[in-house]
């Protein structure tokens, strides 16, 4: 938001050369010289990963798990910066807390366990691909997957904000859940999909009146 609001007030300020400039200076900005550097990494790699996709816009067929080995490097790679954004924030002090929690923190964890999360689920729906439409004999058997879990978040969640960021960062995450749609499953060779929800059992309305009784019979 700083940066287009920065690039409105003088674009001149901002020449396609000096863009990649931006992110360390906003970053020595708000959390000092010392880690501004590693901070603007942080951010320009994160942006750079959730521009392949947006959040919102990814599902469990979004990535390979057949093809290139896809969806297990965008995984993989979240983690790693999960990992370094977990990392700093053991380095920086007290005082940069709270904001780095909500600017840099929180976003590349929640980037990180989404997209574990439909990794985990992508698995799983090849897994019953493949039971679905294989013979059922004793060997066949999903293989168990690790899922992905929320922990950043009810960590964040009971992380006290201290000092006048106390009422700013309440319950900045207060949000939907994500990942309603169906999962179905579809057998190769057109062999149909296979229902995820149980059967619709109409229940019968009451009875007509002896009016429409006769107007149906008519």
């Amino acid at each position: 938001m700083d940066f287009f609001l920065d690039y409105a007030w003088n674009p001149g300020d901002w020449p396609l050369e000096r863009l990649p400039d931006y992110p360390r200076q906003w970053a020595a900005e708000q959390f000092g010289e010392k880690h501004a550097s590693e901070i603007a990494n942080l951010l320009s790699t994160y942006t750079k990963y959730n521009a392949r996709r947006k959040s919102e816009l990814l599902d469990t067929k979004t990535y390979s798990l057949v093809n290139y080995n896809e969806a297990e490097r965008i995984a993989a790679d979240y983690n790693a910066l999960a990992q370094k954004a977990d990392a700093l924030h053991q380095k920086l002090p007290d005082r940069y807390d709270d904001a780095y929690m909500q600017l840099v923190w929180r976003p590349i964890q929640a980037g990180a366990n989404l997209n574990a999360l439909y990794l985990a689920a992508a698995k799983i729906v090849f897994v019953l691909n493949r039971v679905a439409c294989a013979p059922m004999t004793g060997r066949t058997r999903p293989k168990r997957f690790s899922r992905a879990t929320p922990s950043w978040r009810a960590s964040f969640m009971k992380t006290s904000p201290t000092g006048s960021g106390a009422a700013r960062w309440t319950r900045p995450i207060s949000a939907m859940p994500i990942g309603n749609s169906p999962i179905g499953t579809r057998c190769p060779g057109g062999a149909g999909e296979r229902a995820q929800r149980p059967p619709v059992r109409r229940r019968p309305g009451p009875p007509a009146s002896g009016f429409d009784a006769r107007r149906r019979r008519a």
